[in-house]
């Protein structure tokens, strides 16, 4: 069995605060579909009034000197305005980008 040439870690990368995993996935096509509709409500039980919450999925190379990673897709979720009638609003997407190993995103400050 081959090994795989990379490990995708989905995080919320929302502030210093929140950084944790929220999956692990060896292909990096489902591991986007599935985080598109991997909305904040379900990362965490309260997010209080955020108005904004990010999401990344950071490539690594297998084995003990893979720990470098590379940001290779960003999600910014933000509540819908249209949903004012009640609060929380729900979450929609802001603005989704993405990368490679060789190009990967920039990373947040």
């Amino acid at each position: 069995m081959k090994e795989p040439e990379y490990i995708y870690e989905l995080v919320d990368s929302t502030d210093e605060e929140r950084y944790y995993p929220l999956g692990v996935e060896f292909d990096l096509v489902a591991l986007i579909q599935a985080a598109e509709q991997h909305d904040p409500s379900c990362w965490e039980a309260e997010r209080g009034d955020d108005e904004m919450a990010i999401a990344e999925i950071r490539a690594k190379r297998p084995g003990l000197l893979g720990a470098d990673y590379r940001v290779v897709w960003r999600c910014a979720w933000v509540r819908d305005e249209v949903g004012e009638d009640f609060w929380p609003a729900p979450w929609v997407h802001g603005t989704i980008e993405a990368g490679t190993w060789d190009k990967p995103l920039k990373l947040l400050p």
